[in-house]
């Protein structure tokens, strides 16, 4: 059977997300099938907003990238996902849930992100990663139940 043009969209970041972190793809197999497509896609999700906050060097291609998911987050939670990943959160789940507030705090810690100085710290570093890090896990807990 030929997959669907969202199911391999889906597949090319899942992908790239195992080629990246091949330790957490391991951790798909531990799921049932029928929950893997949506805890990959906010997985890969979860990395994309991770890449460009801390690894896309040009400013302006960055702030703009985490303009345009904050428009697809917004949109997705309204019900219009356009991109693969939100499409399949919005596939598997009631998007609906999801709160505006964390949504808009996950992309303005990812632009503040990009304007910080590097860490002075370990503690520092640590809380700067919980900026960004602490309302995509409760985005993360809203949609899967947890």
């Amino acid at each position: 059977m030929e997959q669907d043009e969202s199911t391999r969209a889906l597949d090319s970041f899942v992908a790239k997300w195992i080629a990246a972190e091949p330790e957490l793809g391991i951790a798909l197999n531990f799921l049932s099938p029928s929950q893997r497509a949506s805890h990959a896609a906010f997985a890969c999700l979860a990395r994309e907003l991770a890449h460009t906050c801390f690894a896309i060097r040009e400013g302006d291609v960055a702030v703009a990238k985490l303009g345009w998911w904050h428009e697809e987050l917004l949109r997705t939670h309204q019900g219009e996902p356009r991109h693969p990943l939100t499409q399949t959160l919005a596939l598997h789940m009631d998007v609906s849930r999801l709160d505006p507030t964390l949504l808009n705090a996950v992309i303005a810690a990812a632009l503040l992100q990009r304007e910080r100085d590097p860490a002075s710290d370990f503690a520092d570093q640590i809380a700067n990663f919980e900026k960004l890090f602490l309302p995509l896990a409760d985005i993360e807990a809203t949609i899967f139940g947890v």
